[in-house]
């Protein structure tokens, strides 16, 4: 684990309000979707990417690429509609 993250899971433990952790919620979410963001600008239509899903891993074809989700066929008619974050683009 980072110094960094180190430093942020203490912070978040200190708070003492339902509206600061509230506040906390939302930067970690709006880094998501930041992040998300830029990992779906590296990922092109036809590319092979796979993802884990409740402990199993699957692969598939790009079909559409959204700004923050990634539309990802999997099979023939299943289409699994997957955040870019949790993609891992395979070789």
């Amino acid at each position: 684990m980072s110094k960094q993250l180190q430093t942020a899971i203490t912070a978040i433990s200190q708070l003492s309000t339902r509206e600061e952790l509230k506040a906390a919620f939302s930067a970690v979410k709006a880094q998501q979707d930041i992040m998300a963001r830029q990992t779906a600008m590296t990922i092109a239509k036809n590319a092979t990417v796979s993802f884990t899903h409740n402990g199993e891993t699957l692969r598939g074809t790009v079909e559409k690429v959204n700004p923050k989700t990634i539309i990802v066929n999997v099979g023939v008619g299943r289409n699994w509609k997957v955040h870019a974050s949790l993609l891992t683009v395979e070789a």
